[in-house]
């Protein structure tokens, strides 16, 4: 996001270069092959948002998505924050009367991360502003199709490999990309079956180290 920020004012796409995080992406214990994504062909959907829990990743849109859609489903929020916003976000719930279909959960790492990515159909972050956002590498890695606002830094990568949809931060327009990732059965079958394998030939830790290396070789010379 920066990169595009950079190029923008300087007029010239020459002048920057850009690297992807390095993102830990080893979880031994988890077969995403045999991941408890159950629900896709059940007419019910799960529906994830893990980050931190604050302002600007746009929470409350998905709030108000979730209270306007017409397709059955639950929604896990898992992260940490400030208490006061929490309870804010929860009153929010209460009050679009989604409560129901909300579960609460604090920050999960490790394997219990990927777990959480592996058994939900689909991975939602409809950020007003995100620089890269690792947790779509994350979702990704284990086949679980996104959700991501076009303020998200990763917004093009994912449209680029088709690996999920791209929504503005307004709740219609993240209503409707729910809508049609619910929909859309064989576009999710697909992003299953062949994300893990894109994060890995773009995102593997020797795939940056030597993209990495070749900058500053390139830097020096």
């Amino acid at each position: 996001q920066e990169a595009k920020e950079i190029k923008k004012l300087v007029g010239t796409a020459r002048l920057v270069e850009t690297v992807y995080n390095l993102v830990n992406l080893e979880c031994d214990e988890l077969d995403s092959s045999t991941s408890e994504r159950t629900n896709r062909d059940k007419g019910f959907f799960k529906i994830l948002f893990l980050s931190r829990i604050h302002e600007k990743k746009g929470i409350e849109i998905l709030l108000e998505a979730v209270s306007t859609l017409s397709v059955p489903c639950s929604v896990t929020i898992v992260g940490d924050g400030d208490a006061r916003y929490l309870n804010i976000l929860k009153n929010k719930a209460d009050k679009l009367q989604v409560s129901d279909r909300i579960s609460w959960r604090s920050a999960v790492v490790g394997t219990e991360k990927f777990k959480m990515f592996g058994t939900h159909d689909l991975f939602v972050l409809p950020s007003y502003n995100e620089n890269f956002a690792n947790v779509v590498i994350e979702s990704l890695s284990v086949g679980t199709p996104v959700i991501v606002s076009d303020q998200v830094g990763l917004a093009d990568f994912v449209s680029e490999h088709d690996l999920g949809w791209i929504c503005k931060t307004e709740s219609q327009s993240l209503a409707e990309s729910i809508e049609e990732a619910f929909y859309d059965i064989e576009k999710r079958r697909r992003i299953n079956s062949v994300a893990p394998q894109i994060i890995n030939n773009h995102f593997s830790a020797e795939v940056l180290t030597e993209a990495y290396l070749n900058l500053y070789k390139a830097a020096r010379s």
